[in-house]
């Protein structure tokens, strides 16, 4: 990707702003783990790891409300209501109608003089069938359950466990430590950092050409 920034119009302008803000939330309710974890050592390990799924569950929120303001591009009247809905995956599906590569890609950004040069990560990051899974566990583990369930003997309620947060929490940061994000308008894309030093550590995102579009 040549060193060569397209012609950014005013919404591309507010889009990039808007979802970093979106993405320093997200930076710090992910780096917050170590302190509740730490914070919360002489309280059961369940009631920590709701401590952690709650964040988890925030920041479900927040990758859906992110996809929809990178999006922004996407006229208002073909997203309807859905601007008005709280529940990802109500969100995320109806992006998925108008845009199927809505989605953040986890990348590897290498800058040389005059160029960047980008590679997509393969594993280890949060896919975006396994983000329905994790909202799906969010709310198995935010909610106390039935009687039956609670107490029953052959099929008893399972706490969550601190690893399985944490683990999650990992794939997601390996998702949009760096990524990038397919725009509608074709040939752009958004390269987005949640920390960057030329910003003092806070999130940055830039509109980029998309490869092959370089001319």
């Amino acid at each position: 990707m040549k060193n060569s920034a397209p012609k950014i119009t005013d919404m591309e302008q507010r889009i990039s702003v808007e979802y970093s803000n979106v993405l320093n939330e997200v930076r710090t309710r992910i780096n917050s783990f170590q302190t509740i974890i730490h914070g919360t050592a002489s309280l059961p390990e369940w009631l920590t790891a709701e401590l952690l799924y709650l964040q988890l569950r925030m920041l479900c929120e927040l990758v859906a409300v992110g996809c929809l303001v990178a999006h922004g591009e996407i006229e208002q009247e073909k997203l309807g209501q859905v601007l008005k809905r709280h529940e990802p995956g109500v969100m995320l599906k109806k992006l998925e109608s108008l845009h199927p590569d809505f989605f953040p890609k986890p990348i590897k950004v290498t800058s040389t003089s005059g160029s960047h040069h980008i590679d997509f990560i393969e594993d280890g990051f949060l896919t975006k069938n396994q983000f329905f899974e994790l909202y799906a566990e969010c709310h198995q583990h935010l909610h106390r359950g039935s009687v039956s369930h609670i107490y029953s003997l052959t099929n008893p309620k399972q706490p969550p466990r601190v690893e399985d947060a944490v683990e999650w929490a990992k794939r997601l940061l390996t998702l949009l430590n760096t990524h990038h994000i397919v725009s509608s308008v074709k040939g752009k894309m958004l390269v987005c950092w949640l920390a960057h030093e030329q910003v003092g550590g806070n999130s940055f995102v830039v509109i980029a050409k998309a490869p092959g579009c370089e001319k």
